[in-house]
């Protein structure tokens, strides 16, 4: 449990998270996208991010459009979610975006969903029912209590959305994979190079940020693993060895626009390791 109930700035996230608990009546859900990262690692752990957001992606489980539908009815209706001309964005108190995101019964089998009514526009939201069983509880202010996505599935839904949207949206998503990359030691694992990881120690070009990398290339593999999911740990070992070569396009980090390039590179080459090797 990551415990943030004094943390008197998230009081408006706990109010929006009651709202929904309301309007989707048992029906499980769970923060994910640039909110995830800004708990995880700024209210967490103190971990400075330039660009703190105020927008909300939700991700919810939900058997058919219908049930979808009757959940952000039921937000509209509190007086507190104003519609927006895409279905799946809302206005939170006048300021806030929300993306709602369905997810479960509704899938077709590549784990895409086509938004109604003509199935126009698909979604690929592969990784969100597997985000879903791993993901953490964290609590807010009024002991208001919600799941987000935990890092390993955040950066493996971040790669994802890279993958498929990169040229309509470029650099968020590959800027958001390279922030959790950087500090993955700082967010809670610095405790792991006393055991599981403590050969890194013992490496002679030891490296604090590059051992982070490493936890977290295992850690994401892991996650894919128990999720049993073989095609996305292909796919993204397929993404991983090309954007990984000094010698290839480097898209993943020309999106991300690390101030050193380099620095960059050995920590997705260290990622790329552990994540081969399914251990730091």
């Amino acid at each position: 449990m990551v415990d943030l109930r004094t943390d008197a700035s998230l009081a408006w996230l706990a109010g929006l998270a009651r709202s929904i608990d309301l309007a989707a009546g048992g029906a499980p859900w769970l923060v994910a996208g640039a909110m995830a990262r800004d708990l995880l690692l700024s209210h967490a752990h103190g971990i400075r991010i330039a660009r703190l957001t105020r927008d909300v992606d939700i991700a919810v489980a939900v058997p058919s459009w219908e049930a979808f539908k009757l959940i952000r009815t039921a937000l509209i209706g509190s007086g507190r979610f104003a519609p927006l001309p895409v279905m799946h964005k809302l206005r939170y108190d006048g300021g806030i975006s929300l993306d709602l995101i369905p997810f479960g019964g509704l899938e077709d089998d590549d784990r895409t969903i086509a938004w109604p009514p003509d199935r126009a526009i698909i979604m690929n939201v592969a990784g969100f029912r597997e985000a879903l069983a791993a993901s953490l509880v964290v609590m807010l202010p009024e002991d208001t209590q919600l799941r987000v996505v935990s890092l390993p599935a955040l950066v493996a839904l971040k790669l994802t959305a890279w993958r498929d949207r990169r040229l309509t949206e470029p650099g968020k998503d590959a800027q958001d994979f390279f922030l959790v990359l950087s500090y993955y030691l700082d967010a809670g694992q610095r405790d792991r190079l006393d055991d599981e990881a403590a050969h890194l120690l013992d490496e002679p070009d030891f490296d604090y940020a590059r051992a982070g990398a490493r936890l977290l290339g295992a850690d994401v593999r892991r996650f894919l693993d128990t999720a049993r999911a073989d095609t996305s740990v292909a796919d993204l070992g397929r993404l991983l060895a090309g954007e990984s070569n000094p010698s290839g396009p480097l898209r993943l980090l020309q999106d991300a626009r690390p101030a050193d390039a380099d620095v960059a590179l050995g920590l997705l080459q260290a990622f790329r390791k552990a994540f081969e090797a399914g251990g730091p």
